[in-house]
């Protein structure tokens, strides 16, 4: 239910600089300002920095456009993939072997998604439905999410 490690990398290669870039573009985290590729992140800081990013499309465009990793064509590829994203609250709905069942909470679209280094059923527990909050991300064949889901604290079921 996970991408194989070369896909993560390759994921967390283009993630990080583009987080990297929309923190130097918008000044969100100071102390991140002069960061590289091997600066350990914490959840708070990337999320103030993924909201950057997922609410003006002009971050993302902006990277791909000037590069400033030096990523492949098919990398920056990928990353413009994410225009694409699907973001907002799903339910998790089920675990199967390959992926997890994520169904869209405002559309009903369905959607399997793979964990990043780990599964989905590692990340919210194997109690399910639960209501998350996410940004899907398209990854080639595969869907992801950006390393960033936050579960609500209900529980559904009999009673």
């Amino acid at each position: 239910m996970t991408l194989p490690l070369p896909q993560n990398e390759r994921f967390y290669a283009i993630w990080k600089p583009l987080l990297f870039f929309a923190n130097r573009q918008r000044q969100l985290v100071p102390t991140l300002l002069e960061a590289g590729p091997d600066t350990k992140l914490n959840v708070p800081d990337v999320f103030k920095i993924r909201q950057a990013i997922w609410e003006n499309e002009a971050l993302l465009e902006a990277f791909i456009a000037q590069n400033p990793s030096q990523l492949s064509a098919e990398d920056l590829a990928l990353a413009a993939s994410w225009i694409h994203r699907c973001s907002g609250k799903f339910f998790i709905f089920k675990h199967l072997k390959k992926h997890s069942i994520f169904i869209d909470d405002g559309r009903g679209e369905v959607f399997a998604v793979k964990g990043l280094y780990s599964s989905i059923e590692d990340v919210v527990g194997p109690y399910l439905p639960v209501l998350v909050e996410t940004v899907l991300l398209p990854f080639g064949d595969e869907i992801i999410y950006d390393g960033l889901m936050q579960p609500y604290n209900i529980f559904f079921g009999g009673g």
